[in-house]
Order: C-alpha cells, then sequence, then structure tokens
C-alpha cells in the first residue's frame, strides 16, 4: 500500500465518524423540564434553527463555553487526525468543514410547536 492509498482510507475512516456523529446524535431529543429556551415567544422556525444558536450562546454564558469546547475539540481532533494522515494542504479545507458542519449539526437548536404552550417552542 503507498502512502496515498493510506491517506485515502485515513480521510474515509474519519468522515464515517463524523458522518455518524452527526447522524446518531440527536440534539432534539431534550426532555420538556430540560429544555432551555432559544428565542423568544413568536419565533419562527427558520430563525430558529439559524439564529438561535447565536440567541442562546449570548443569553447563557455557559452554553457559550459548553459549544465553544465542543467546537474546539471537534475541530482539533479533525485537525490532528488530518495531519496525521499527512494529506496535502489543500486537503485540510475538507476536513475542518466536515467538522463544522458536525459541530453545527449536534449543538444546533430544535423546534417543536407540539408540546405545552408554556415551554420553549425553540429550545437546545
Amino acid at each position: 500500500m503507498t502512502k496515498q492509498d493510506v491517506g485515502i482510507y485515513h480521510f474515509i475512516s474519519v468522515a464515517s465518524v463524523l458522518i455518524a456523529i452527526a447522524f446518531f446524535v440527536d440534539p432534539c431529543r431534550v426532555p420538556y423540564n430540560k429544555r432551555k429556551d432559544c428565542g423568544y415567544h413568536g419565533i419562527t422556525v427558520p430563525t430558529c434553527l439559524g439564529a438561535g444558536k447565536l440567541i442562546l450562546m449570548f443569553n447563557d454564558v455557559s452554553v457559550l463555553i459548553k459549544m465553544l469546547l465542543v467546537a474546539f475539540v471537534i475541530i482539533g481532533t479533525t485537525y490532528a487526525a488530518w495531519k496525521q494522515a499527512n494529506m496535502p494542504q489543500a486537503t485540510l479545507s475538507i476536513y475542518l468543514m466536515m467538522s463544522a458542519y458536525t459541530w453545527y449539526a449536534i449543538s444546533g437548536c430544535c423546534y417543536d410547536s407540539n408540546g405545552p404552550e408554556e415551554l420553549p417552542h425553540c429550545y437546545h
């Protein structure tokens, strides 16, 4: 096996792990009594899913620290995996985009209009 073959197998394994994390980790599976509000009354679904995370991070410093720590771990681990694989520098952007998407997928806000009215519909 050549060095390039090892790099390709390494890339496939890292991509598979990141895809599995993004696919199987469900940030929306939160009990009603543990939901943190990501928005405001009357927030729309696109605003909740797009900007809800920002609203939550700026309203609760502990959430901001947790999200930054998760981002650091995911992106740092992905960078270390890229460095170990000895892939060309041009592939670094692909590794970082995969890790950024994984972070976004597991740390985003969710919208549920089926719960009781007094509970947040846009939550994390």
